[in-house]
C-alpha cells in the first residue's frame, strides 16, 4: 500500500529498519541514562537503553507506570494491555531502576550523577482563562490523570461560566470536564539541558502548536533518543 509499518507498542517493526535494532548494536561505552518521565517514550527510552547494555535510572513523579494510558485505559479496555505491557516489559531488565514518587529538578538528577539525560515529562495542558474554571465542579483533563494515579485532586469553590464561539454565557450544569489536549512542555529540560548539554526531549512535550501527537510519536521518540547514545 506503499506506507510503511507502524507500531505503538512494538517500535522494532519500523524504527528497527532505519536505526537498527537495540540487540545488534549493543553500546560501545555503557552509561549510566537518567529517564524522566514513566509513559509510553520514557519506558520506550528505558527499554531500548537498557536492550543496549546501559544502565538506567527511570523517575516518576507518580505511583504508576504508563503516564496518560493509565487514564485512557478507563475509558477504553483496549489500553489495559498496553499498561500491562509496560508494566511486565520493565521487570525484564536488571539494569532498570524505577523510583516512582519522585519529583525531578536539577538537584535530583545532580545526586544520580547520570552520563546521560532523556526528558520525557509529558505535554502541558492547553490553558483556557474563564471566570470559574477553579470551581468545584470544573474537572480538568489533568486532575482525572492525577486521580488514576492515585493523587488527591482538592477544588476550589466557584460559579462557573464558559465561553463558546466567543461569546461568554453561564451553562448550568452539575459538572464541567475540559478536555483541551496539550502544548509543548519544555520548563524542566531548559533547566536540565544547562547541565547535561546532550540531554533529549522526548514525547509529547514535544508537541508543535497545531498538531497532536499519539503513544506511536513518543515511541518512537524514546526509540531514536536510546539508540543515538
Amino acid at each position: 500500500i506503499g506506507k510503511p509499518c507502524q507500531c505503538s507498542v512494538n517500535a522494532n517493526v519500523w524504527e528497527g529498519v532505519e536505526v537498527g535494532l537495540p540487540q545488534d548494536k549493543p553500546a560501545t561505552e555503557k552509561q549510566h541514562i537518567a529517564v524522566v518521565g514513566a509513559g509510553p517514550g520514557g519506558l520506550e527510552a528505558a527499554r531500548v537503553a537498557a536492550e543496549r547494555g546501559h544502565k538506567v535510572t527511570v523517575l516518576e513523579k507518580s505511583d504508576k507506570l504508563a503516564g496518560l494510558l493509565t487514564m485512557a485505559q478507563v475509558l477504553n479496555a483496549n489500553i489495559e494491555p498496553l499498561v500491562s505491557y509496560w508494566n511486565e516489559e520493565m521487570k525484564l531488565h536488571p539494569n532498570i531502576e524505577i523510583k516512582l514518587n519522585t519529583k525531578v529538578d536539577v538537584d535530583t538528577l545532580r545526586a544520580l550523577n547520570p552520563d546521560q539525560v532523556i526528558v520525557s515529562p509529558g505535554g502541558g495542558i492547553i490553558p483556557i482563562d474563564v471566570p470559574g474554571i477553579d470551581g468545584k465542579n470544573v474537572v480538568k483533563s489533568e486532575d482525572i490523570k492525577a486521580m488514576c494515579n492515585g493523587i488527591e485532586v482538592t477544588k476550589k469553590g466557584a460559579k462557573v461560566k464558559n465561553v463558546e464561539t466567543g461569546e461568554e454565557q453561564l451553562i448550568e450544569c452539575d459538572t464541567v470536564l475540559t478536555s483541551l489536549g496539550v502544548e509543548q512542555n519544555t520548563d524542566l529540560y531548559d533547566e536540565i539541558v544547562k547541565v547535561w548539554p546532550h540531554a533529549k526531549l522526548i514525547g509529547d512535550a514535544t508537541t508543535p502548536d497545531g498538531k497532536v501527537y499519539r503513544t506511536l510519536e513518543a515511541v518512537k521518540g524514546g526509540y531514536q533518543a536510546s539508540m543515538a547514545i
